[in-house]
C-alpha cells in the first residue's frame, strides 16, 4: 500500500490551515483516509451543461458514428457478440448483493440496485473500449475522409478491402496505457491496418502485457511514473509525423465523446426494464475512477440523458485521488497528489496517475454530485463479497462503485436515496485469468 511522504506547509501559495479552512478534506486525503466530498460547485444540469463545452448533438453524432462502423466490426471481429452494439453492455439486478450490503452496513433500503457490466466489453473487458475504441475509429475516419477514400455516406465494411488496410498501414498509433485502453485503442487499431504501440508501466501484471502481446500490440515498458511515460510517448509520435499519441489525460474530445455515448444507452436499457427515473424517483450513479477521464464521459453522458434527475458520484483509491484533490482545491490539473504526500500506490491503480486532466475537471466541475475515496482493504473485501454472491470477474479498482454506493447511502441522503434506482458502475477486470483473481486475496 502508500507510504505518506509528509504534508507540505504551503500548497501553491496558500498555508495548509488556509487549504484546511477552504476544503476540509484536504487533510483526510492527505492522511489516505477515505473521505466523501459532496460538490458544492454543482449547478443546476441545464446551466451546467451549457458551460461544458459539449452539446447533445455532439453525443448523438458520436452515436451515429459507431452505428457506421458496425458493418466493418462484425466483419473483423465475427467471433464477438454482436446481439448488441460492440461497446454496450449488460445491466442487471442484484437482489442478494442489495439485501447483504443493506444488512451488513446498516443501510437505509432502496428501490433497486442494479450492475452496469463494462467488464463485459469485448475488446478489453472494461470501460476503455468506450473510449479507446471509438477514439481510433474517429480518427480512422476522419484519414480516409481527408484521403477522399471514405464518404460518409459509404457502407463502411469497405475498410477491410486490402486497398483501405494498407492506407491505414503507413499510420501508428503510441498508446499510453494501464494495459485496458492498449488493447481497446490498440485491437481497433490492428483491425484497420495502423500499427499499434503500447507505452505500459514495467510493473503491469503479466497477464495485461500478455494479452496485448497477443492482439499484436508492440509494448514498450517503462520504470518512470506517469509524466514521464507521457513525454517518451510524445517524443517517439513526435519523430513521426504518421504516429498519433492516444493517451487519456492527455487525449482529445473525442475520447470523452466515447464514454459518454453510454449515458443514454442506459436510459434506453433502464426504460425497457420498466424502471421510472424522475425527481421523485432519481437515478444515482457509482464510478469507478482512474485517469478522470473516462469517469467524466460517463458523468457528461449521464447528465444529458437524466439532467436533475441522476446524481453522480466517483470513487477512487485513498492513495490517487486525483480528481478529489482537483476540483476540492479547484487547482484541477495543476495540483500533484504527490505534493500533499501520496505516491499513487494501490492495488487500485496501475497507472498510478498523480493529477487529472484539464478537460476532465473543466466537465466535472459543476456537473458532478461528488467524490468518494476508498481503502484497498474495503475493495478486497468487496470483491470477495461479490464473488460469493455474484459470478462476475472483476478488478479490485472495479469495485469501487459498490464502496461509492456503501459510503453515501451511509451518509444520509433522505427519502431521496430510498426511493431511487442505483447503478454500479463495474468497469473492468472482464478478461482476467483466474489466477491472477486468486493473487489478490494473497496481498
Amino acid at each position: 500500500m502508500s507510504e505518506m511522504s509528509g504534508i507540505p506547509e504551503v500548497l501553491h501559495g496558500r498555508q495548509w490551515k488556509e487549504w484546511l479552512a477552504f476544503f476540509p478534506q484536504i487533510g483526510s486525503l492527505a492522511a489516505g483516509k477515505p473521505v466523501l466530498w459532496n460538490n458544492n460547485h454543482g449547478m443546476a444540469a441545464g446551466s451546467a451543461l451549457s458551460g461544458s463545452g459539449f452539446t447533445p448533438q455532439d453525443v448523438e453524432d458520436a452515436s451515429l458514428r459507431l452505428r457506421r462502423f458496425t458493418p466493418f466490426l462484425g466483419k473483423v471481429f465475427p467471433d464477438m457478440d454482436q446481439d448488441r452494439a460492440f461497446t454496450a453492455s449488460p445491466l442487471r439486478e442484484s437482489p442478494a448483493i442489495l439485501e447483504t450490503l443493506t444488512s451488513l452496513y446498516h443501510l437505509p433500503a432502496c428501490a433497486n440496485i442494479l450492475f452496469k457490466l463494462d467488464n463485459q466489453l469485448p475488446f478489453s473487458g472494461s470501460v476503455k473500449d468506450r473510449g479507446g475504441v471509438y477514439e481510433v475509429l474517429k480518427l480512422a475516419e476522419s484519414l480516409a475522409i481527408y484521403a477522399e477514400k471514405l464518404k460518409w455516406t459509404d457502407d463502411y465494411s469497405r475498410l477491410v478491402e486490402p486497398e483501405m488496410r494498407e492506407f491505414y498501414s503507413q499510420f501508428g498509433l503510441s498508446i499510453i496505457s494501464g494495459s485496458s485502453l492498449g488493447l481497446a485503442a490498440g485491437l481497433a487499431g490492428k483491425a484497420l491496418g495502423f500499427r499499434a504501440m503500447a507505452h505500459i508501466s514495467a510493473s503491469t501484471e503479466r497477464w495485461k502485457k500478455e494479452a496485448l502481446r497477443a492482439g499484436g500490440i508492440e509494448l514498450t515498458e517503462h520504470q518512470s511514473g506517469y509524466e514521464e511515460m507521457l513525454k517518451s510517448a510524445y517524443e517517439t509520435a513526435q519523430k513521426d509525423a504518421h504516429c498519433f499519441l492516444i493517451s487519456e489525460p492527455a487525449s482529445s474530445r473525442d475520447m470523452l465523446l466515447g464514454y459518454a455515448i453510454a449515458g443514454f444507452e442506459l436510459k434506453e436499457q433502464l426504460a425497457a426494464q420498466g424502471i421510472e427515473v424522475n425527481a421523485a424517483h432519481p437515478l444515482y450513479v457509482y464510478l469507478p475512477c482512474s485517469s478522470g477521464l473516462e469517469a467524466s464521459g460517463l458523468c457528461l453522458g449521464l447528465k444529458f440523458a437524466f439532467l436533475n434527475d441522476v446524481r453522480c458520484f466517483l470513487a477512487e483509491p485513498v492513495y490517487a485521488p486525483v480528481v478529489s484533490l482537483g476540483l476540492g482545491t479547484g487547482l484541477f490539473d495543476h495540483v500533484s497528489t504527490r505534493e500533499i504526500g501520496l505516491d499513487g500506490k494501490s492495488i487500485a491503480c496501475a497507472m498510478a496517475y498523480d493529477r487529472p486532466s484539464k478537460l476532465t475537471c473543466q466537465v466535472l466541475r459543476n456537473i458532478l454530485d461528488g467524490c468518494v475515496t476508498v481503502d484497498d482493504k474495503v475493495l478486497l473485501r468487496l470483491l470477495a463479497l461479490l464473488r460469493k454472491y455474484e459470478q462476475i470477474k472483476v478488478e479490485p479498482a472495479a469495485v469501487a462503485g459498490l464502496a461509492a454506493y456503501i459510503v453515501v447511502g451511509y451518509s444520509g441522503q433522505g427519502r431521496r436515496f430510498e426511493h431511487g434506482t442505483h447503478v454500479v458502475w463495474f468497469n473492468s477486470g472482464g478478461l482476467m485469468p483466474e489466477e491472477a483473481i486468486q493473487e489478490y486475496f494473497q496481498v
